[in-house]
């Protein structure tokens, strides 16, 4: 079957290729299928080399396969989706309550006053967030299970 010529990509400005006459009249003024993708996810359409190979959308610099970042951008990538979106969506918080949350504990854990490794706290039978501990504090509240006896009996334990 013979490939018709499409229009090119409002973005990339490569050429596409359609099976058939409709699909290429309805391509003249968009962007192709991994241009878009990389236009919803913040990009600006894939970009290209002087020798023709994809480049990474957000250092334009190394080349990328089927992805629109390349390996380090991606690791960073979703680390910063996660951090700045999945983390508080999970707990029903914003960035800004987690915020004001860490400056009225002074930037630090409720129990310990560490700094390294802050967890945001939540009550696993309500879902309603307490506070935020490092992550050996919260771990430990885990393990108990949130019981307040098991924990009076280990302070009275300590204190022997």
């Amino acid at each position: 079957m013979k490939e018709l010529k499409g229009y090119p990509c409002s973005a990339c400005d490569k050429e596409r290729h359609y099976k058939t006459k409709q699909g290429a009249d309805k391509s003249k003024g968009t962007n192709c299928n991994s241009c878009a993708n990389s236009i919803k996810i913040g990009g600006v359409g894939l970009l290209y080399s002087e020798t023709g190979e994809r480049l990474c959308s957000k250092c334009k610099e190394n080349p990328v396969g089927w992805n629109t970042y390349c390996d380090p951008c991606n690791v960073s990538e979703r680390k910063i989706y996660w951090e700045e979106k999945m983390r508080f969506d999970r707990y029903g918080i914003t960035k800004e309550i987690y915020i004001a949350t860490l400056d009225e504990q002074k930037g630090s854990c409720y129990a310990c006053s560490s700094t390294h490794k802050l967890c945001i706290d939540h009550d696993h039978l309500t879902g309603k967030v307490r506070g935020i501990l490092c992550h050996n504090c919260n771990v430990s509240l885990g393990l108990l299970k949130d019981n307040k006896e098991t924990l009076e009996k280990l302070i009275k334990y300590l204190n022997k």
